[in-house]
């Protein structure tokens, strides 16, 4: 028991430093809070649902071997190339809703003005796929990620601290990613229309600041 809860606290440190720096997913998770009419506080959980499944998945692969092909140089052009179109789309989109269609703030009194669909605006896929848009997380993940799981012998063959390992990870994302949609969700009562669509705008060029500099160190990248 005592290296089950070791690991699961150690995981909990280490997922919560990496979650605590600012990056795309922080950013689309404030972006996605914003625009939920109801219940804004539930986008970050949401998020970290996709982020996790996503996660599980990796976790599996880099305990079969995956992790050699994660930081081959091609790999992480390949990943960092689609990742960084991705976000530019998803900052264009968000520019669309601001220029083109004018959406208003959203509020419980307004839903239907704001009902819209596609995967921007399902939080739960959104996590899954800005998550993978980051080459940068899966070379962390085929690093420092599985040096951890060597280190403490998280294996297929130790389920039980596979298991820690996996929810003491996910529960540092859960926590800081539930503040922070909590806190934007509180503060969207006092925005004005202005305010809304500015921050909108900010968000929309941090995500093509990121696709930009993810492109280029995916290129400076030497594995």
């Amino acid at each position: 028991m005592l290296a089950f809860f070791s690991v699961l606290g150690l995981s909990f440190v280490t997922a919560l430093s990496g979650a605590l720096q600012p990056g795309p997913l922080l950013t689309y998770t404030i972006a996605q809070t914003l625009q939920a009419p109801r219940r804004g506080w539930l986008t970050g959980p949401l998020v970290v649902a996709g982020h996790a499944v996503i996660e599980l998945a990796l976790i599996i692969g880099l305990l079969l071997g995956l992790s050699v092909l994660l930081t081959h140089d091609i790999t992480v052009r390949v990943i960092g190339t689609i990742g960084s179109a991705f976000l530019v789309l998803l900052a264009l989109l968000t520019l669309r809703d601001v220029f083109i269609k004018k959406v208003a703030l959203p509020r419980p009194d307004n839903v239907t003005a704001n009902r819209q669909r596609g995967i921007k605006n399902i939080p739960w896929v959104g996590g899954a796929l800005v998550s993978m848009s980051n080459p940068f997380w899966w070379v962390w993940w085929a690093t420092l990620g599985f040096f951890f799981m060597r280190e403490y012998n998280v294996t297929l063959q130790t389920p039980a601290l596979l298991l820690a390992f996996f929810v003491g990870h996910e529960l540092g994302d859960l926590g800081w990613y539930t503040v922070v949609s909590t806190a934007t969700h509180v503060g969207k009562r006092w925005m004005n229309q202005k305010v809304y669509h500015g921050i909108l705008v900010g968000i929309a060029i941090l995500l093509l600041g990121f696709a930009a500099y993810l492109l280029y160190s995916t290129y400076r990248y030497r594995g």
